[in-house]
């Protein structure tokens, strides 16, 4: 049987690497990245890893094409066994004993016919973290096991909370630029608190997990482009709340609740600044239209 990765990236440099190396630690036969819309440094961290592991492979996509993600095996060759996962880069198997192989785990998932995986959201709170030892999590399936007990069993992270810089910086490049379009689905930031559950790896796995991790940095040779790549996503947050500040009066009402969506469970206070000012420009607004009524109607009491 052989296993094979795809991850779709775009502008992901600063995180490609580690989920590389994290498919490659867990045992698979193969990873193939599909980069596509990308204008960072995503497509030179892949080929400095490809130099040294040849199983790592890239694929530029001039779009996302009909490519979406699933959390399902797919077997792609039944005469050779070969089965399929595509995952975001953001999107992690892992099992839950961090040290059993793919192989090991999926194998047993396919005897049993259960190949969806099921799904746990973890939320961080440091910037450009790995994967911690113990980390907080929400929506967790009932029949999941939490803290290692039992049998190892597998799963997805989805790591899209890695902290506030990361998260503002994810938004999409022209989220917080007037004239532009955006919906209200996204719930906000979410930091991890005592209310959540928590996922446990054991002490000594994640050592050799972490001591695995900066082995491949220094073995690629990728750490200068790593550096550069967290840079540019330092820049792309204070850019992106730099533009509300900027542009807040040309912001129409459904796309300032939108922002104040997105950016809620913030607690950077330059966001809270220009929050404040969208805050501002709005009771402006009202302001303006109570004069223009009350200019047109002098003797009208207005109750808002």
């Amino acid at each position: 049987m052989k296993i094979k990765v795809i991850g779709l990236a775009s502008n992901d440099a600063a995180y490609v690497a580690e989920w590389v190396f994290h498919h490659l630690y867990c045992g698979f036969d193969e990873i193939e990245v599909l980069v596509y819309n990308s204008t960072d440094r995503t497509i030179n961290v892949l080929l400095k890893i490809t130099e040294v592991f040849p199983q790592v492979s890239v694929k530029i996509l001039s779009s996302l094409e009909s490519v979406h993600t699933i959390y399902r095996l797919e077997n792609c060759d039944e005469e050779l066994n070969s089965f399929t996962l595509k995952l975001n880069i953001d999107e992690f198997w892992v099992s839950s004993d961090l040290q059993s192989s793919v192989l090991k785990l999926i194998k047993n998932q396919v005897k049993l016919g259960t190949n969806k995986l099921n799904v746990l959201t973890v939320l961080e709170n440091t910037p450009f973290s790995i994967l911690k030892q113990c980390n907080h999590i929400r929506s967790v399936p009932r029949d999941i096991t939490i803290n290692g007990h039992g049998s190892p069993t597998c799963y997805i992270l989805k790591r899209n909370m890695r902290s506030e810089l990361e998260y503002i910086a994810a938004l999409p490049t022209n989220y917080c630029e007037p004239n532009v379009h955006v919906t209200s689905n996204c719930s906000g930031y979410q930091r991890p608190s005592c209310h959540h559950l928590r996922l446990v790896f054991g002490v000594n796995a994640h050592e050799n997990y972490t001591d695995s991790y900066y082995g491949f940095l220094t073995f690629t040779g990728v750490k200068p482009l790593l550096k550069l790549a967290r840079q540019d996503v330092h820049d792309k947050a204070l850019k992106a709340i730099q533009n509300i500040l900027l542009y807040s009066a040309q912001f129409d009402d459904s796309k300032k609740n939108a922002l104040f969506s997105a950016f809620s469970g913030i607690d950077n206070k330059n966001v809270k600044l220009a929050l404040s000012k969208l805050d501002k420009s709005i009771d402006k607004e009202r302001q303006t239209l109570l004069s223009r009524v009350i200019g047109k109607r002098p003797n009208t009491t207005l109750h808002i």
